[in-house]
């Protein structure tokens, strides 16, 4: 079963559903008729609002696997973000299984590596002359919410502090990680500032 707004491809043996605000039928509405089926996997686009927010984890409480996305800068700011969309700090603690945030980076090409010259690059067939082929996966993953962690949530804690705590915890966070990058020569300090401007 789906929930689509619009729906764009019709989809042999899938109950396609069509979004409707202007007759209440609204993301959450069609989200908690979803959950009366009893599905086992729910995946939902994308946590937007308060009201998709509390219905991924009703979900999530009541035995589904829910598998979403949200848009933050780490996932430190991806909690605090739930904790702003009201979603209860306890509900956190017991329904969030994994949190990963990630960036991709542009990998710094072989003809870039070699000498980091314009010059040398203007006639790589690899990279066409931008000094960078392909992606670099960054990712970081929130620790277990328990301790120190799950006080500072119950705390209200701001993104800094919760960052602070989870990489104490061990997370090894994004920045961290591009600056290996950086020095493994895999991408370059210009791709850095180009995604990590906090």
């Amino acid at each position: 079963m789906t929930l689509e707004d619009p729906i764009e491809i019709e989809l042999a043996g899938v109950a396609q559903s069509q979004i409707n605000p202007a007759a209440g039928y609204d993301w959450a509405s069609g989200l908690k008729a979803l959950l009366r089926q009893d599905p086992e996997v729910m995946l939902i686009g994308e946590i937007r609002d308060a009201a998709t927010a509390a219905v991924v984890f009703d979900a999530a409480l009541t035995g589904q696997l829910v598998i979403t996305t949200m848009h933050a800068r780490s996932a430190a700011d991806a909690v605090r973000r739930l904790l702003d969309m009201h979603v209860p700090p306890h509900h956190l603690a017991s329904g969030l299984n994994l949190l990963w945030c990630q960036r991709l980076l542009r990998k710094m090409c072989a003809c870039q590596q070699a000498d980091p010259s314009t010059a040398k690059r203007v006639d790589c067939q690899t990279c066409g002359g931008c000094g960078y082929h392909g992606r670099l996966l960054l990712t970081e993953s929130l620790p277990a919410i328990e301790k120190d962690l799950a006080r500072a949530i119950l705390a209200d804690a701001d993104s800094k502090q919760l960052n602070s705590i989870a990489q104490a915890s061990g997370m090894c966070s994004l920045s961290a990680q591009a600056a290996n990058a950086i020095a493994a020569q895999q991408t370059t300090a210009a791709e850095f500032k180009r995604h990590f401007t906090l």
